[in-house]
């Protein structure tokens, strides 16, 4: 269940990332400039929600409500931008309930793989794991491009009743591919979340480590967990070498997160952008089945 959903929270976030710069450009008018502050205040938003907040709940109420929380936040997200019609709500939207949701997800999916296999196999669950990301990556791009070119413009026809005449008139509400692309991330939220109905939580006992106090760690406070943190030089090192690796990777993001617009600026607005990205992670499959018989003749 956690590979698929791994799976699937990889489309989702890379089919935001391919089309969060056009989306704020054709529905809200923001220049390239406004889009990419949006985007590095949401990233700021979810490190800060993540140092924070986040683990904090993954600690205290487990897989499952954590789970429940983050996709349903995430949910919300989306579900708002699918309607959104002012810059505020954009706004609002990005910098509260989207980056607080990705905050929760990412841990309790990890979380997730280390408690639900022992630790002998868990290896190969991560790299289970992390194919299924990779995978998710394959396919988003390709399926942005069959929305752009299949559902350019979409009607949904309902039935109003005019306050002023007392009589039904059928009124039509158009949606563009930008927001229906919104709108396959939140069906995918909720098919998720129905899906995580059926997990058991007591089927982590069964791979517990007998060595950590359960109990002890659900007397947790949030200022006790927040104090042990600060006070472990493990942290403080991990912290520094965070920023480290986030800092290029940023960068990187930055460049990935405009590819779209500039291939739509060099080749037309129907040149399929989502497949063009989708090289990358097919690029890193090849590469991990070129470097995995190589690594395993050295030590990490």
């Amino acid at each position: 269940m956690m590979i698929t959903f791994k799976f699937l929270t990889s489309l989702i976030f890379l089919i935001d990332d391919l089309t969060f710069l056009l989306y704020c450009e054709y529905e809200f008018k923001m220049t390239q400039s406004e889009a990419g502050m949006l985007f590095c205040g949401t990233a700021l938003c979810l490190f800060t929600y993540g140092l924070f907040i986040s683990g904090f709940i993954v600690d205290k109420l487990g897989i499952k409500i954590s789970l429940n929380i983050g996709l349903g936040l995430y949910a919300l997200g989306k579900f708002i931008l699918i309607f959104a019609d002012s810059r505020t709500q954009l706004y609002l939207v990005m910098l509260t309930v989207m980056p607080l949701g990705i905050s929760i997800i990412f841990p309790s999916l990890v979380l997730a793989v280390k408690r639900l296999c022992k630790e002998n196999a868990r290896p190969q669950a991560f790299s289970t794991f992390y194919a299924a990301m990779v995978l998710g990556a394959v396919l988003g791009g390709p399926i942005v491009d069959w929305i752009r070119h299949d559902y350019k413009q979409v009607s949904f026809t309902y039935t109003h009743t005019n306050e002023e005449t007392g009589k039904e008139e059928e009124r039509e509400q158009d949606f563009s591919a930008w927001r229906m692309i919104c709108f396959v991330g939140f069906v995918l939220n909720i098919i998720m979340i129905v899906t995580l109905c059926f997990y058991d939580p007591r089927v982590e006992k069964r791979f517990e480590d007998p060595n950590i106090d359960h109990d002890k760690i659900k007397q947790l406070t949030y200022c006790g967990i927040f104090r042990e943190l600060v006070s472990d030089p493990k942290f403080w090192k991990f912290l520094l070498f965070s920023f480290v690796i986030v800092g290029p990777k940023m960068v990187f993001s930055l460049l990935f997160f405009m590819l779209p617009k500039i291939i739509l600026q060099d080749y037309g607005e129907d040149a399929p952008f989502g497949l063009y990205i989708a090289i990358a992670p097919i690029l890193i499959i090849i590469f991990i089945l070129i470097l995995q018989p190589v690594q395993t003749n050295y030590d990490p």
